[in-house]
Order: C-alpha cells, then sequence, then structure tokens
C-alpha cells in the first residue's frame, strides 16, 4: 500500500501513532475535562448551593442588616437582627432572632427552614410577623416590596464596622 509523503512521518516510517502523540493526546483530553468541570462548578455553587440555607442549619447565626435608606417601614435603618435556627428533640425547629443587641432573643418554634413558597431556590425566615424570602445571593426579599437588606455574617459585620466609611 502506498502513503502520501504527508502521511507518512520522517522518524516513523511505518505510520503507527507514536508513544508521546499518546501522551499529548491524554494531556489534551485532560485539560479539556477539567476546564470543562471548573466551568461547571463556579455555577452549580452559585445557582444550586445556597450557603446562606447551609449555615443557618447547622446552627451558626445569620445577621440581616436592613437597607440604609430604609426601603421598608418594617425595618429601620441601622439595626441588625441576628438569626439562628436550632434543631428540637422533636425533629422540629426554632428560630431565634435578635433585634441589634437585645438581652432576650425573640423565639419561634415549630417552623420549616426548607419550606418552599414559590420557587425551589428560595428559602424564607420571619421576623416578628414580616416572612422574608432569601436566596443563594444573600438579600432577602419582602414580597410586594422589593429587596430590603443583605445577609452577613457575624466575622463579615464586624469587619465592616471596622472600616466604617462617612460619606458627609
Amino acid at each position: 500500500m502506498l502513503q502520501s509523503q504527508g502521511d507518512v512521518d520522517a522518524g516513523n516510517p511505518t505510520g503507527t501513532t507514536r508513544p508521546t502523540d499518546r501522551l499529548r493526546k491524554l494531556i489534551a483530553g485532560t485539560l479539556v475535562v477539567g476546564v470543562g468541570a471548573a466551568l461547571l462548578i463556579g455555577p452549580y455553587r452559585k445557582f444550586v448551593v445556597n450557603e446562606w440555607r447551609e449555615r443557618a442549619l447547622s446552627g451558626q447565626p445569620l445577621l440581616f442588616v436592613p437597607d440604609c435608606p430604609s426601603t421598608s417601614r418594617d425595618f429601620k435603618c441601622g439595626d441588625r437582627y441576628t438569626i439562628e435556627f436550632r434543631k428540637t428533640g422533636d425533629e422540629g425547629w426554632c428560630q431565634h432572632v435578635q433585634h441589634n443587641d437585645d438581652r432576650e432573643p425573640a423565639e419561634t418554634c415549630g417552623i420549616d427552614p426548607d419550606s418552599i413558597d414559590f420557587s425551589r431556590a428560595w428559602r424564607h425566615f420571619t421576623i416578628g410577623d414580616v416572612q422574608l424570602d432569601y436566596s443563594w445571593r444573600g438579600r432577602p426579599l419582602l414580597r410586594g416590596v422589593g429587596y430590603v437588606g443583605w445577609l452577613m455574617t457575624p466575622e463579615g459585620y464586624a469587619s465592616r464596622q471596622s472600616r466604617k466609611l462617612a460619606i458627609r
């Protein structure tokens, strides 16, 4: 069988694939798979995993900080609410909400932090009798009003307070 000059490598007259060519293909394939996985993991964590929900259900506190200027008559600029979920022995949940530095947090038991009202991506918590929905972005939403603040970690809030900006 005749091969054209372009088909035969000068160092490989038989025309078979050399081990270095196979290694190059393996490396290229690994890089393509690695880059593809990296491109998919970011959006997956961002849109599927709700880190605020995971934090709340593990018993770690969340801070709700209303927007300034206030966008809702229910919440005032400069306030902060510490929200903690605690699992009770009978497989229920209790929610503790502490307003600013109040000594006694308000407690509501028998709640389901995993309940879904209108979308699988949104969860909710209540402050007083006001239900706030939140997603992975950490922007609490008051239905009929819009976004009314931010969720923060206590560490993030302390860090922000230590380097306040003043605009006069």
